[in-house]
């Protein structure tokens, strides 16, 4: 059940609609509900959907492939990707027929001061994106937001179409949040 944030996903939904590439950098606390707003937009949409590990470049480059050779069709036997480079080259070259959602969930556990993501989704975002209509939602936390997207040294700092900071539920999306639970509540009283 999808309750509140209609103001964000009418947003989301307002930059999905226009027929260019767009992106969006999506943060809020842990457990605000950034993986829930991001399904209930993407729930009638064809969507490349990859959560970043804690883990080595390396695996995260061998996990993101896959995903991207399932979505456009292809075994996931294929392989993998030898770099960022690549990946988001194929990306590029065969997003041209498609209109999707490609969303990175916990995007900042990739963009270590050593991997070369950062820099390459950069290039790629003003260079070779441009020229699509997907829409990219970079997601993760605040903190980490505010550490690797909000410095100087950021690459991926002002490329975005959109930003959006998920707050707490104010006490009427807190109320709907209750529904009837509240009705039984009052009820007993």
């Amino acid at each position: 059940m999808f309750i509140a944030r209609e103001s964000e996903l009418s947003k989301l939904d307002s930059l999905y609609n226009i027929d260019e590439f767009k992106s969006v950098y999506l943060h809020g606390e842990k457990h605000i509900g950034k993986s829930s707003l991001i399904r209930e937009f993407t729930k009638d949409k064809d969507c490349l959907y990859f959560n970043a590990f804690d883990s080595a470049e390396i695996y995260n480059l061998k996990e993101f492939s896959k995903k991207v050779y399932l979505f456009f069709g292809l075994p996931t036997s294929t392989g993998k990707f030898d770099s960022w480079e690549s990946l988001f080259n194929f990306i590029a070259k065969n997003a041209k027929r498609y209109k999707f959602v490609l969303v990175i969930n916990n995007v900042t556990r990739i963009m270590t001061d050593k991997s070369e993501f950062q820099e390459v989704l950069a290039l790629y975002i003003k260079n070779y994106f441009i020229d699509n209509k997907f829409m990219l939602i970079l997601c993760c936390e605040s903190d980490d937001f505010i550490k690797k997207f909000i410095t100087e040294n950021s690459q991926l700092w002002g490329l975005q179409s959109e930003q959006i900071k998920l707050e707490e539920f104010n006490f009427y999306d807190s109320i709907k949040l209750l529904g009837n639970m509240l009705k039984i509540i009052l009820n007993e009283i």
